[in-house]
């Protein structure tokens, strides 16, 4: 039997009862699922003395998850009764396809929505941390006066790719207090990426470990914290008081935003901006109490690209913007050192350079290998002597660049031998980027470099997903955004699987076409340069 909580009104306190009663209820009471959403349910029930006898997986990898056996569907199925219960605890859970699994035993299955236990889960550990904040740290102003912003704080410690999300930001911004002194806390891996940047006064650099997991997760690592981030900002700030600190990217979404978080209070700005898109009852509720706490947070009312919303956040404090595109700098060793390795590869400047960005950050985004052989093929065999392939990445991309048939003579593997600065500055010589939706794609675009783009995110998703070329697609510059036509095995919106999956539904014939198409707007543009 099936149990449904969805969202229906703003009464937490009632759907915490119906959680509660249904879990008290159950002889035994299992979470299908051991991930972050696991955990989150198991935080509420114990908070709330309602006992776990433990969870279920679809793969078993270990026998125990926080202190309680796990089962796989063959032990469980042995064991389980009608008179006990199931919370179902992973994304795009399919409730009904669970009940399937237990067709002779027939458990109870609660289909509760998980947004409802994120917040029951911040009611418990991110609220009160907040409440421990504002009692320790000086009141900010609450209303936006940008005559007093001379010392001016950017806190951005998340990935390459957002960095350059951030660009446009940071040159309207210098634009705006053209006299100001703008400082910037990044990851010391990233230093590379605003080190030549000329709108900056001043970056910090933060290599201390970055907290994980869901919001509620990260604030109970609160003590450890601290006294890592107060260490931090004794040491780079120096007792200095900053006017106005930004926060670029959108607050309390994903890893380390309790560490920005906490860097903002230390920085003792007396201004705090953030912004936020609130579009889950668990966000609009992170926003009422952050509201408490920040001079403004900027709420758009419809979705965005990454790079629009925090200049929107700058329009709401009343600055002008005048220029949205991304960009990037690059020094002159950066330019003379990928310059001395492409002529060691026999790149000419006669070579129309595609940049291949062959893996993304999980392997849900990955298109095979096998996929980039064909089109590597394809070209080498009709346009072998004018096009050069640049395979490109990090460490991360060195097992799948050998996977790339190493008779092409069209193919240069520079996967895991070039530094940022050199990556930055070799994507700077593309005609066309063609891959997953990484940092390489955010640096095409910053260059104005075209790009052809291989989602994971479905026809039927929504713009806010974390791989929605609407959000985090090209910005700015000619591309063609291919995204599979629907989702395999179960997968809707997202492809919910750990492993290449629904993406490899576009087919290289696909990608071949776009890489025609683009290459002709390349070439008309450059026509039309030269005799225009």
């Amino acid at each position: 039997m099936i149990q449904k909580v969805a969202v229906l009104d703003m009464d937490l306190q009632k759907y915490k009862d119906k959680l509660l009663h249904f879990s008290k209820r159950a002889n035994k009471l299992y979470i299908y699922g051991a991930g972050n959403y696991g955990k989150g349910y198991f935080d509420v029930l114990q908070h709330n003395k309602c006992n776990v006898d433990g969870f279920i997986v679809t793969k078993k990898y270990s026998k125990e998850y926080l202190g309680r056996p796990v089962y796989s569907i063959e032990e469980i199925s042995e064991k389980i009764s009608s008179e006990d219960g199931i919370i179902p605890a992973f994304t795009n859970s399919n409730v009904e396809e669970i009940a399937g699994m237990f067709l002779c035993s027939s458990p109870q299955i609660l289909d509760f929505d998980h947004r409802l236990m994120l917040c029951l889960e911040n009611e418990i550990h991110f609220f009160p941390l907040m409440d421990k904040l504002d009692e320790g740290f000086p009141v900010v102003e609450q209303k936006v006066d940008t005559s007093q912003w001379n010392d001016i704080l950017i806190v951005r410690l998340d990935v390459i790719g957002d960095i350059v999300f951030t660009t446009p930001f940071i040159r309207e911004l210098r634009r705006n207090f053209p006299e100001g002194h703008v400082s910037v806390v990044i990851r010391k891996q990233n230093q590379k990426m605003l080190e030549d940047c000329p709108y900056i006064d001043e970056l910090f650099l933060y290599d201390g470990e970055l907290s994980d997991g869901e919001l509620a997760e990260q604030s109970q690592n609160y003590y450890r914290l601290s006294g890592k981030i107060r260490k931090f900002a004794d040491e780079r700030f120096q007792s200095r008081n900053f006017d106005v600190v930004f926060f670029p990217r959108e607050l309390l979404c994903g890893r380390n935003t309790i560490d920005e978080l906490l860097i903002a209070y230390y920085s003792g700005a007396r201004y705090r901006i953030g912004r936020m898109w609130v579009d889950e009852v668990d966000r609009r509720l992170v926003c009422e109490r952050l509201n408490k706490s920040f001079t403004m947070i900027c709420n758009p009312s419809s979705p965005m690209h990454e790079a629009a919303y925090a200049l929107e956040m700058l329009r709401q404090c009343g600055c002008m913007v005048e220029d949205e595109r991304m960009e990037l700098w690059t020094g002159s060793q950066s330019e003379m050192r990928i310059s001395r390795l492409l002529q060691e590869h026999s790149v000419e400047e006669r070579h129309i350079l595609i940049a291949l960005g062959i893996v993304a950050s999980v392997d849900t985004r990955t298109w095979r290998t096998e996929n980039y052989n064909s089109i590597i093929r394809h070209y080498g065999g009709q346009y072998g002597a004018h096009i050069r392939f640049i395979i490109m990445g990090g460490e991360d991309a060195v097992d799948a660049a050998e996977q790339v048939d190493d008779s092409f003579s069209n193919v240069v593997n520079l996967a895991g031998k070039t530094a940022l600065d050199e990556t930055i500055a070799c994507m700077k010589r593309c005609h066309l980027y063609v891959g997953s939706n990484t940092g390489l794609l955010h640096f095409a675009s910053a260059w104005g470099v075209p790009s052809v783009t291989i989602y994971s995110e479905l026809s039927d998703g929504e713009p806010t997903d974390g791989d929605s070329p609407f959000r985090m697609g090209a910005w700015k510059v000619p591309h063609i955004d291919l995204v599979p036509p629907a989702g395999l095995d179960g997968c809707h919106g997202v492809c919910r699987m750990r492993f290449s999956h629904c993406i490899n539904q576009i087919t290289p014939t696909q990608v071949i076409h776009a890489i025609d198409e683009m290459l002709n707007l390349k070439c008309a543009e450059e026509r039309e340069t030269i005799h225009g």
